[in-house]
């Protein structure tokens, strides 16, 4: 999560009291979903004094959805002091980045027919179309494979049930490009 505060002092026109207003812009990167964004701020929020428009059109303190890029925010505000009103605003620039959305391959499996861990599945491995999965048994033999489209796996290689034991896992993200991976073990529990 990204912040940026922005610390406004906001003087009556009497020039002899001034009000602290502060505005935290917090924004959160396209990591397995897409970006979002939020001000806080330190003013009561209602419905005239305070308003927010975004550079995507929508007009609330909170938004998601964000694809990568660039963005801002206009804050509009009002304060009221006896019968006089001072309009303030500012415009607030951020920008949503992409990150890699690591996948979550579970340290165990349990394949004994009970209905429970039974498969094992990859969590986040929708946010990559290109990959490719291979585990490898002790000796470095290729025991299971799967690229760009993902099944759950049962623990068996060729039909036949693998022995208990671990397994050793490498996750290309882009199966185009050996410089992004992941390898860890599997653990096979019947």
């Amino acid at each position: 999560m990204h912040k940026l505060l922005l610390i406004l002092a906001l003087f009556y026109l009497t020039g002899l009291e001034a009000q602290l207003a502060t505005f935290e812009l917090l924004t959160t990167p396209w990591q397995c979903n897409k970006g979002t964004a939020q001000v806080r701020t330190n003013l009561q929020l209602t419905k005239d004094s305070v308003k927010f428009k975004w550079s995507t059109g929508q007009a609330n303190q909170v938004i998601g959805g964000l694809e990568t890029g660039d963005y801002s925010v206009k804050i509009t505000y009002t304060v009221k002091k006896d019968t006089l009103y001072q309009h303030r605003d500012t415009t607030l620039w951020f920008s949503i980045d992409k990150k890699l959305c690591y996948v979550v391959v579970p340290k165990y499996f349990s394949p004994n027919g009970d209905n429970y861990n039974d498969l094992l599945i990859i969590n986040n491995i929708d946010a990559h179309p290109e990959f490719e999965f291979t585990v490898y048994n002790k000796w470095g033999q290729r025991v299971h494979h799967q690229q760009q489209t993902f099944e759950p796996w049962n623990g068996q290689w060729l039909g036949v049930d693998l022995p208990d034991g671990t397994y050793y896992y490498v996750f290309l993200y882009n199966k185009s490009s050996t410089t992004v991976y992941e390898k860890g073990d599997i653990t096979i529990l019947r």
